[in-house]
C-alpha cells in the first residue's frame, strides 16, 4: 500500500504532458496519436493563458470548444482581424500583424456554409491557393 501511495504522490509532481505520454505509451498508442494529443492540450492550455488544466473545469472546456467549432462566418470579418492584430485572441497573439487579402462574403448563413465546407476539401484548398497565389504574384 506505501508503495502505491508514494508511486502516486511521484506521479502528480510529474508534468501533465510526460503524465499523458507516459499513458499513451503505455496503451500502446502511435507515436502520431501521441503527438496529436499532446498537440491538442498544448492548444487547450495556450487558449486558456497557460492555466493549467487542474484548475480548470466544464465552463474552460466548453469556451475552448466554442473556439473551435466557430463557422466561417463572422459578421464583421474587418474587425476580427483588428482583434487578431492587437493580440487579444491567445492562439494567435504571438503571430500577428495580420494583413487580410483575400475575403469571400454570401448572402446568407446556409451559402456561406455550403462554400465553407468546399474551401475545406482538397479542391477548395487548391482553389485557395492558386487565388492566393495569383493575388500575391500580380
Amino acid at each position: 500500500m506505501q508503495r502505491t501511495v508514494a508511486s502516486r504522490l511521484a506521479e502528480n509532481k510529474r508534468k501533465l504532458l510526460d503524465q499523458v505520454r507516459n499513458v499513451i505509451g503505455v496503451k500502446h498508442y502511435s507515436i502520431r496519436t501521441e503527438q496529436a494529443y499532446v498537440d491538442w492540450i498544448k492548444r487547450f492550455i495556450f487558449f486558456h493563458g497557460k492555466r493549467h488544466p487542474a484548475e480548470m473545469a466544464e465552463e474552460e472546456v466548453a469556451q475552448f470548444l466554442t473556439h473551435l467549432a466557430h463557422s466561417g462566418l463572422p459578421r464583421n470579418l474587418p474587425a476580427r482581424v483588428q482583434l487578431h492584430n492587437q493580440g487579444l485572441v491567445p492562439l494567435t497573439k504571438r503571430r500577428a500583424p495580420f494583413q487580410l487579402v483575400y475575403w469571400e462574403d454570401c448572402l446568407n448563413e446556409s451559402n456561406a456554409a455550403e462554400r465553407e465546407k468546399y474551401l475545406k476539401t482538397a479542391w477548395g484548398k487548391r482553389y485557395i491557393k492558386t487565388r492566393l497565389r495569383r493575388y500575391l504574384t500580380g
